[in-house]
């Protein structure tokens, strides 16, 4: 009786979707660069790994299209490999209620980012579109490209991959590389790897046994910021997250990603993970 119920709930948000996609048809626009001159595309997550896979990636990125996300652009690796896309998904890129280190990461971003001299699109959440654009106005080499979200919750994974398939819908963006993965499927890229997805977050949330507090780091393949290293107060004035509600975010970002790997194999796309340490296991490894 409850599966049907489920089953119930989902067609009437399905309908929704379908109503709700008659006011936005399009779940990314803006004018982009896109000369898709590489066969094969490479997405760069930001965990530790990546810093034993960058030699490889370095030279692949000759040869092939980069994504990349969130601070990559301060690192010195960034002007090197030139990358195709920038991905910001995180409102702290644009919220004005992010705490003082967060704003003061974000003026470094964006001062890389201005200085950008290749062609590159950004592509961000529809709710930061205009202050991005703002921020990179006076830069006529990035395009930036604004995804419409619609995310729903569908219980039933067939449902939720038909409405994926045909663009109903999309993924719950909880991370950045859920929406680089999604992007570049979106595009139809046929032959996609990925380095630096750890997604091994869940493994450095810590309870302080006096206070109940949660505290949690964030490891990249770069030493953290102040702010990095305080990931769970990101803005003021927000009361805090319980651990049961970042679990919850963690378990939504795996299940995210293997529903586009599910997505991938409907389309005929070929996504190998190739990040030398990596929890997903939705996705093939290299041979």
């Amino acid at each position: 009786m409850k599966k049907l119920v489920y089953i119930f709930i989902d067609i009437c948000l399905l309908l929704a979707s379908f109503i709700y996609l008659v006011f936005k048809p399009k779940k990314v626009s803006g004018d982009s660069w896109d000369e898709e001159k590489f066969d094969k595309t490479l997405l760069l997550g930001n965990g530790p790994s990546l810093k034993d896979d960058l030699n490889a990636v370095l030279r692949k990125s000759q040869v092939c299209e980069v994504y990349v996300l969130n601070y990559f652009a301060v690192t010195q690796y960034f002007r090197e490999i030139r990358p195709e896309y920038y991905v910001l998904t995180d409102r702290m890129f644009w919220d004005q209620n992010a705490n003082s280190n967060i704003q003061e990461d974000n003026e470094r971003l964006f001062l890389c980012l201005n200085k950008v001299d290749w062609k590159m699109n950004l592509v961000c959440h529809e709710s930061g579109f205009n202050r991005i654009s703002e921020r990179l106005k006076n830069n006529k080499n990035i395009k930036v490209l604004k995804v419409n979200s619609i995310n729903v919750e569908f219980r039933n994974e067939k449902i939720n991959l038909f409405a994926l398939n045909r663009n109903i819908v999309t993924p719950h963006f909880i991370n950045a590389l859920v929406m680089v993965l999604w992007h570049a499927i979106y595009r139809r890229r046929k032959k996609i790897e990925i380095y630096g997805a750890d997604f091994s977050m869940f493994k450095e949330y810590y309870i302080d046994q006096k206070t109940n507090e949660l505290f949690s780091s964030v490891s990249h393949f770069t030493k953290n910021t102040k702010a990095e290293d305080d990931a769970v107060n990101k803005y003021s004035g927000e009361q805090k997250k319980m651990l049961h509600t970042r679990l919850y975010q963690q378990w939504s970002g795996f299940y995210q990603m293997y529903l586009l790997s599910r997505l991938a194999r409907i389309n005929k796309i070929k996504i190998i993970n190739n990040s030398s340490n990596s929890f997903l296991d939705c996705f093939d490894r290299p041979k």
